[in-house]
């Protein structure tokens, strides 16, 4: 509820920005009961739910893949975007990625710090850009 007043507080609406919200999979009991409250407050202050993207959070494992792989094909039933966050962190890694087809995927911030400088932080963001292009394929 917070992200979503305050993004539209902040002047969101008047672009054509996206709103990122994170979440704990393992704590979205039931997509549909659990999203509720976001789509109450997104309809009562206007904001369109075809720019929201749920993120995962890199901080807890995933216990039931199963489970959250449900929770993402009904955020993406209902319209939403997905993003795996933080990826190269934390539990966001290539096993992950490869249970998961998100629509983003947002790098470790460690990942791409000082890459101008490093040409092995260049040739793995490379590497992930290619993954990236290469599950964007049938």
């Amino acid at each position: 509820m917070a992200a979503i007043e305050g993004a539209v507080e902040a002047g969101i609406l008047a672009t054509g920005a996206r709103l990122s919200i994170n979440f704990l999979p393992n704590a979205v009991y039931s997509p549909l009961a659990c999203i509720q409250l976001t789509l109450k407050t997104a309809s009562a202050v206007g904001f369109p739910t075809d720019r929201l993207i749920f993120e995962f959070t890199e901080n807890e494992e995933m216990v039931d893949t199963e489970h959250v792989r449900g929770i993402v094909e009904s955020y993406r039933r209902m319209g939403f975007f997905t993003a795996l966050d933080d990826f190269g962190a934390g539990h966001a890694g290539l096993g992950l990625l490869a249970q998961f087809q998100p629509d983003f995927i947002k790098l470790d911030r460690e990942l791409i710090r000082g890459i101008d400088a490093s040409s092995q932080r260049r040739v793995i963001v490379a590497g992930m850009m290619d993954i990236a292009r290469g599950s964007a394929s049938p």
